[in-house]
């Protein structure tokens, strides 16, 4: 049975992330030049962007294979990595659907290829998909966070990107609030999590690169007013009792899904 394995990078990639994922993607073979297919589909000149993306990963001994909207309706056969370069993830996910990609990635997944985003790819990897608002904002509001569908590869679990450079640590709390059942993990720029399915609903997560991975889950006490000022438009919301951990490169973590509810464990 293969096993799942993502990797999420938060947004400005820097090479210990490339180099990782080249590593993740050979699978302990030696001397061996990964295929990488690059989707380009979130970006807004995806060809010149993918060829970039693609330097990066062939500067590195990589080979390379780049999708872009309309030029590929399936995934090359030999490939060891897809990796979903960076922009907008609602777009990223209307080209996938257009092109047909949306179940080959999930397949490719299921057979133990890695799948890996950045920015917008990482943050469509989840079920629920964080798809924009609240991004600098210092405060709390109503009706501000966007969602859509992602590719479903995580489930009780929203991605967020750029935590650090966008001050998106409010909108961590809020997505939490927001989302009764769901752990949210916001990952700063230079920054990767490792997910691994473990199988009967765990997955185990490790960082690396250069900045921090914020955890954020609804406590046993969690309380919130935020729906309830939000239809009085009171101005009075908060919120309560959610647990907070901040991980680190080399930091591990365990993540179990039980029915409805997901819980965070440190290792």
């Amino acid at each position: 049975m293969n096993t799942i394995r993502l990797f999420a990078i938060g947004g400005q990639p820097v090479t210990v992330n490339y180099l990782r994922l080249l590593n993740l993607a050979c699978k302990g073979k030696e001397n061996y030049s990964p295929h990488i297919a690059v989707v380009a589909h979130a970006a807004k000149n995806p060809v010149e962007d993918g060829a970039l993306s693609a330097a990066d990963f062939i500067s590195l001994g990589a080979r390379v294979t780049v999708l872009s909207p309309g030029s590929h309706k399936k995934l090359p056969n030999d490939i060891d990595a897809i990796y979903m370069r960076g922009g907008v993830q609602t777009r990223l996910m209307d080209g996938l659907q257009a092109d047909g990609l949306v179940s080959a990635i999930r397949r490719a997944a299921s057979q133990g290829i890695l799948i890996a985003g950045n920015s917008a790819g990482t943050a469509a990897l989840s079920d629920r998909m964080v798809a924009g608002g609240m991004s600098e904002e210092t405060l709390i509001s109503c009706n501000q966070l966007e969602y859509a569908d992602g590719l479903a590869l995580l489930n009780k679990i929203i991605l967020d990107t750029h935590v650090d450079r966008y001050h998106r640590h409010t909108r961590l709390l809020a997505l939490c609030a927001e989302n009764p059942g769901r752990i949210v993990i916001g990952i700063d720029e230079g920054t990767a999590a490792l997910f691994v399915d473990k199988g009967d609903g765990q997955w185990s997560l490790e960082v690396s690169g250069t900045n921090h991975v914020t955890i954020v889950n609804q406590g046993k006490s969690f309380w919130t007013n935020i729906q309830d000022s939000c239809q009085l438009n009171d101005g009075g919301k908060a919120i309560g009792s959610l647990e907070i951990n901040i991980l680190s490169a080399g930091n591990k973590a365990s993540i179990t899904k039980r029915g409805n509810q997901v819980s965070f464990h440190k290792q």
